[in-house]
C-alpha cells in the first residue's frame, strides 16, 4: 500500500477557454486487437510506443494487456476479478484499476510489483495516468457518493476540486505535472479542464455549452479527448483536429505521447453486433522512428536491438530500461534512448537529460540531443 503522508485539498477557479473544430491534422490509423478478444480498448502509452490497454474475452473474463516490441502480455492484478491498465511512462511503469470484491481500486504496477492506490476515504477509485516523476493522477467516489480527482507525489495524496462543482476527475498528467481533467457545472454540464504545476487552472471546451472530457496531455502540451457527438479531438498548440477512424461508429482518443501518436478505441459493426477495436494513430508526416526496430544509423536502440562501441563493448537495453554493457548493468544507469555519436554513448535518462559514458561512469551531457 502507498504510504499516506498527508491529505489536501485544492479548490480551483476556472478561467473559461474556448476551441473550434478545424482539419488541420491528418493520421495513419492501425488497428490493435489483443489476440483471441471480442472487445480491445487501448488506454495508453508512453514515448517508446509500448501500449497498454484491456480486452475481454467473454462478459466476465476482462483482462489488461501491455504490447511492448509487438508482443502481448497480459496483465492481471493478483485476486482481482477485472484488470484495466490506464497509463504508462517512460520507465515502464503502470497505473490502472482493478475489482475485488465488488470494489474498483487503483494499482502501480513497477518492475512485476503491484501496490494498490487508494485516497483516503475511497469507495471506488481508479489510477489513470503517470509521468516519468512518478506522480499518478486519477479519480475516485467518496462515502457521499461525489466522484473527484486525485494527485498522488510520492506518497501524498492531494484531492483537486474544481469550485461549484459536483463532481471531478484527473484523466492525464505530463511530465511537468500539467493535469487535464474533467468538471461538472452547477447545470449538470461536463466541461474538460488543464491545471497547470503552479495551480492556475483553465476551462477546456472544444464546442462551447457541449460536452467535452480531456482524456491525456503529452510533454509538448497536447491534448486529446472526446466532445459531444462521439467526436473525438486533439487540441495542438491552439489548433483542433478531428481524430475519427474512417467507418467507425463513433472514436474515443485517450492516449498521446510526445511525438504525437494518438492511441485509444472505436466501435465498428451493426446494431446488436457492435465491436470494439483498439488503435494507434500516427501522425501523417511523421518522420522519427516508431518502430521498436533500431534506427538504420543506430541512433536509437530498443530492448531488443544492440549498439557496439569503439571498444567493441555491445550496449543494449533490459526490459526495465536498465542500460547494459556486455550484458551488466553499467554503473547504475537506467533510461530510454541509447545514442552512438562520435565514437561516444549517451543514454536518454530517467531525469530526461543526456548522460555520457566516461571512463566507467555517467556524466551529464545536458538536456539536448547530442549531435541536434
Amino acid at each position: 500500500m502507498a504510504r499516506f503522508l498527508g491529505l489536501c485539498a485544492l479548490a480551483l477557479w476556472l478561467g473559461a477557454s474556448t476551441a473550434r473544430f478545424a482539419a488541420s491534422q491528418t493520421f495513419t490509423y492501425t488497428t490493435i486487437d489483443a489476440p483471441g478478444a471480442r472487445n480491445t480498448t487501448v488506454l495508453g502509452v508512453n514515448d517508446r510506443s509500448q501500449i497498454v490497454g484491456a480486452f475481454d474475452n467473454g462478459p466476465t473474463d476482462y483482462h489488461g494487456f501491455l504490447q511492448s516490441g509487438g508482443q502481448f502480455t497480459t496483465i492481471d492484478v493478483p485476486g482481482g476479478t477485472l484488470t484495466t491498465p490506464a497509463g504508462i511512462n517512460n520507465k515502464g511503469q503502470i497505473v490502472g484499476g482493478y475489482m475485488l470484491n465488488d470494489r474498483l481500486h487503483g494499482f502501480l504496477l513497477d518492475r512485476g510489483q503491484f501496490t494498490t492506490i487508494d485516497p483516503p476515504g475511497a469507495v471506488n477509485g481508479s489510477a489513470l495516468s503517470i509521468n516519468d516523476a512518478g506522480q499518478i493522477a486519477g479519480q475516485y467516489v467518496d462515502a457521499a457518493g461525489v466522484q473527484r480527482g486525485f494527485l498522488l507525489t510520492h506518497g501524498r495524496f492531494v484531492i483537486i476540486d474544481v469550485t461549484g462543482s459536483a463532481e471531478g476527475g484527473l484523466f492525464g498528467i505530463n511530465r511537468s505535472g500539467r493535469v487535464v481533467g474533467r468538471y461538472g457545472d452547477a447545470l449538470g454540464r461536463l466541461h474538460g479542464f488543464r491545471l497547470e504545476a503552479s495551480g492556475a487552472g483553465v476551462a477546456l471546451d472544444v464546442t462551447p455549452g457541449t460536452f467535452t472530457q480531456p482524456n491525456a496531455i503529452s510533454e509538448r502540451g497536447e491534448i486529446v479527448g472526446e466532445a459531444s457527438g462521439s467526436r473525438g479531438f486533439l487540441l495542438s498548440f491552439g489548433r483542433v483536429a478531428l481524430v475519427n477512424v474512417t467507418g467507425s461508429q463513433s472514436t474515443l482518443p485517450i492516449g498521446i505521447n510526445r511525438r504525437g501518436q494518438i492511441v485509444g478505441r472505436y466501435v465498428d459493426g451493426t446494431p446488436g453486433n457492435f465491436r470494439e477495436h483498439g488503435f494507434i494513430a500516427t501522425p501523417d508526416g511523421l518522420t522519427v522512428d516508431v518502430s521498436m526496430n533500431p534506427s538504420a544509423d543506430g541512433t536509437r536502440v530498443p530492448e531488443t536491438a544492440f549498439i557496439v562501441d569503439g571498444d567493441l563493448a555491445v550496449w543494449t537495453m533490459g526490459t526495465g530500461q536498465e542500460i547494459l554493457r556486455n550484458g551488466v548493468q553499467a554503473a547504475n544507469g537506467y533510461g530510454s534512448r541509447i545514442l552512438y555519436r562520435l565514437g561516444e554513448v549517451y543514454v536518454l535518462g530517467d531525469d530526461n537529460t543526456w548522460w555520457r559514458w566516461t571512463s566507467g561512469t555517467w556524466t551529464s551531457a545536458g538536456a539536448n540531443e547530442p549531435g541536434r
